[in-house]
């Protein structure tokens, strides 16, 4: 992942290589695209303060109504630590303004 600036694991437990393996490498049946995130994940992101950009565009199974959805309920801003609520400027990808 080019684009990948910093991968803090501190407070992750039992983390396995093949867990960094799938996330890192590149898929082994060369089809582009997240095949296993749902819509369900989005408010996942509401817990990384700090994530100000998600790329959801190859994700087949995010749906741009989730992304959507997840920017409407994202509500005013919050006080820190989880600061301004995410906003969607094209389809399937989650910006929060710092």
């Amino acid at each position: 992942f080019p684009s990948l600036r910093l991968l803090d694991l501190r407070w992750i437990e039992d983390v396995k290589d093949s867990h960094l393996r799938e996330l890192l490498l590149p898929p082994t049946d060369s089809k582009p695209g997240c095949n296993r995130l749902t819509d369900q994940c989005l408010p996942l992101f509401r817990r990384c303060p700090r994530l100000s950009r998600v790329d959801l565009r190859s994700c087949r199974h995010v749906t741009p109504e989730g992304c959507a959805r997840f920017c409407e309920d994202s509500g005013p801003p919050a006080p820190p630590p989880a600061g301004p609520p995410f906003r969607c400027p094209e389809e399937k990808l989650l910006i929060k303004d710092s």
